[in-house]
């Protein structure tokens, strides 16, 4: 059972913490906003708290709201992202995500046009081998 998502985000730290919440904890988010610091996960867990802490100097940079804001999609949670949007003045609307077979086919479809390019490519080499042996062959 996941838990239960907050009603109010109010502050910075609310979209943090109900980001948490819901990706399995603030060690887990701290570890995952700081890889660096995933074999420690108790100096992430102290790293994120300082940050969080508005009467502290430590705060978070773009590259963890960045991160914050993907960790929330790969979990389906958009409390964070729908935080940061309002108090920028957007409005958020997430991205349709394309289905298993529509990656498939977009696979497929790229791996195609390089078999294209590819034949293309040995046709005129074999175009120009032809001429070359036909301009120096026999009478």
């Amino acid at each position: 059972m996941s838990p239960q998502k907050r009603l109010f985000i109010e502050s910075e730290q609310d979209a943090f913490d109900a980001l948490a919440a819901q990706v399995g904890g603030k060690k887990v988010l701290a570890c995952a906003l700081r890889p660096e610091l995933a074999d420690d996960p108790e100096a992430a867990h102290r790293w994120y708290l300082e940050c969080v802490n508005p009467d502290r100097r430590q705060a978070f940079h773009g590259s963890h709201y960045l991160r914050a804001a993907k960790i929330g999609r790969e979990h389906g949670v958009h409390d964070f992202i729908d935080w940061f949007a309002d108090k920028a003045g957007y409005e958020f609307k997430p991205k349709a995500r394309p289905s298993k077979r529509t990656r498939l086919l977009e696979e497929y479809n790229q791996l195609m046009e390089e078999v294209r390019k590819r034949s293309e490519e040995l046709d005129r080499l074999d175009d120009a081998a032809a001429l070359r042996d036909g301009a120096g062959g026999a009478p």
